[in-house]
């Protein structure tokens, strides 16, 4: 019960991590703010903070840690899904030479 317990803390701590980090987003964007920027910052930081977090569950970090590379992530959510977007898009367009650029490490 104690370990579900702590899932549960750990599965909150990285939603409050990620909300927080949309928030300092959307106070530090200098654009017209609307709810629905507000709600989109919200769910995308949130997304990538559990994708993250999830990642993050067996690897043998201190606790602090994770939680500052979910932080880190979740503030950089938007830049993190459009780059991963544009990768996917080159994939796309040409697989084999997308696959050739990732062994060659990106040359």
């Amino acid at each position: 019960m104690d370990e579900m317990n702590n899932s549960w803390s750990a599965q909150i701590l990285t939603v409050c991590i990620a909300v927080g980090a949309a928030l300092v987003r959307i106070i530090m964007d200098a654009r017209h703010i609307t709810f629905l920027a507000i709600l989109r910052a919200i769910v995308v930081a949130g997304f990538v903070a559990w994708l993250v977090g999830e990642g993050l569950a067996d690897v043998d970090l201190a606790n602090g840690t994770k939680n500052a590379i979910v932080g880190v992530s979740s503030l950089l959510s938007r830049e993190l899904v459009e780059g991963l977007i544009q990768l996917g898009k080159q994939f796309q367009k040409d697989p084999r030479q997308f696959i050739d650029s990732v062994r060659k490490g990106g040359k």
